[in-house]
Formats: C-alpha cells, sequence, structure tokens
C-alpha cells in the first residue's frame, strides 16, 4: 500500500464532526449541482477565526474530491512544514484508510484503489503552482500564500472547470478577500463564501477565548478570534 510512513491514517473511516453550522454549510455548498450536473459553486472560502476548525473541514472537502475515479487534484499549504504539520495529517485523518491503493512519500502523491490522485504542494515559491490540469485544489491558510501563486495555480483549474476553495484566516482586504470573499459576498455566480469567529467552533472552551481576549491586542484579537 504504501510508499512511507502513512501519518495517522483513519483506520475506521469514520469522521466525527461536533455540529458546526458554517462547516456543514460549507461541504452542502461544495456539494450543490445545478440541473445540468454541473457544480453550483467552483470557487469556495471559509474564512474563520483561529482553531475554527478550517483546516479539518478543508480535508473533508479533500475526502469528498478523492470519491471521483480518476480525478486529480492538489492540496496546498504556504510552506513545507505547515504542509508536514497540518495539511498532511489532516487529510490522512480524514481518507479512510481501505480507500488508499498507494502513498508515495517521495512524491507526496497518494492515489486510491479508484485511481483518483491527490499530491501535497508546498506554494512557498509560486512556480511550484505549475502543473497538470486539475480537478480541484484546496489552498490551507491561503492568507499567508501569495496571490502570485494562486494565479499561476489557476490555469490548471480552467480546462476542467475545476474547483477550488481556500481556508483561511482573514488579513484584512488581500487577496482572498478580493478573489473569494467579496465576489460571493456580491453573489457572483460559482463564488461561495462563509466568515466565522473562533468560538463558532463546538469544540472551543469559551474561557480560553476570553482569556486572550484580555491578553491580546483588540485589532489582533479581533483578526485572530473574530475573523474580522
Amino acid at each position: 500500500m504504501a510508499k512511507g510512513a502513512i501519518v495517522s491514517a483513519n483506520a475506521t473511516g469514520a469522521v466525527n464532526l461536533l455540529y458546526n453550522p458554517y462547516q456543514q454549510a460549507f461541504l452542502q455548498a461544495k456539494r450543490e449541482r445545478l440541473s445540468d450536473g454541473r457544480r453550483a459553486y467552483n470557487r469556495l472560502g471559509v474564512f474563520a477565526g483561529r482553531r475554527g476548525g478550517k483546516t479539518r473541514i478543508g480535508a473533508v472537502g479533500v475526502a469528498d474530491e478523492l470519491t471521483v475515479p480518476n480525478s486529480l487534484g492538489w492540496a496546498c499549504a504556504p510552506s513545507y512544514p505547515e504542509l508536514y504539520d497540518y495539511v498532511v495529517p489532516a487529510v490522512f485523518a480524514t481518507v479512510p484508510n481501505a480507500w488508499i491503493k498507494d502513498w508515495s512519500l517521495q512524491h507526496l502523491t497518494l492515489t486510491c484503489h479508484n485511481n483518483a490522485r491527490m499530491s501535497f504542494r508546498s506554494l512557498d515559491d509560486p512556480e511550484r503552482a505549475r502543473g497538470p490540469g486539475l480537478d480541484w485544489a484546496w489552498l490551507d491558510e491561503a492568507r499567508k500564500i501569495a496571490e502570485k501563486a494562486w494565479n499561476t495555480l489557476l490555469p490548471a483549474l480552467i480546462d476542467k472547470r475545476g474547483t477550488a476553495w481556500v481556508t483561511t484566516s482573514p488579513n484584512g482586504f488581500d487577496w482572498n478577500y478580493k478573489r473569494f470573499y467579496l465576489p460571493a459576498y456580491e453573489m457572483e455566480p460559482g463564488f461561495w463564501a462563509c466568515k466565522y469567529k473562533t468560538l463558532d467552533n463546538p469544540a472551543i472552551d469559551a474561557s480560553e477565548v476570553a482569556a486572550a481576549k484580555k491578553q491580546l491586542d483588540p485589532l489582533f484579537y479581533q483578526q485572530e478570534f473574530e475573523a474580522d
């Protein structure tokens, strides 16, 4: 099955999510189809406070895509440390072990028994965003990824009308806001986005957030915990 150790593979195939209406809304939007079978939304954004569960739900989106035979996608992070520390474990905690046909640690490529494939990519260098035509792409903590990397990746999605979703903490009116959140807010066809606070994650202890609020600069707290 594997060429290299799999980190925390999902042996049971079960993914337990405490009820978070924003996570559920993202999954519903991602799965929604038009009458002709095309996706209702092919650009989606989840903007959330720190520890809001955005990486977890982004990885659930990956598992969704891997159910499509012969599909190809990328899970991306701002750097290799973040790829290894957050994105790779999140995906392997979500994808059932029984689905996995092959895992190449050298190439960071996962192949399922239905021949769906995905690769993990660091976008610290925008040129690494060049590659084959993709059915999907996920950019985690996209606020740290340069807009040039997204511009370089975008053509890979064009021919297949591939879907892309970003999960990130807000960073003012950056490219994520302009390219994902604002078009959704203005109800541009094909775009969907949500924004929620750290405390909207039911796994978070409210007392811990209250303590952080007392210690942090108000503007920093507002961005990191209020997603504002």
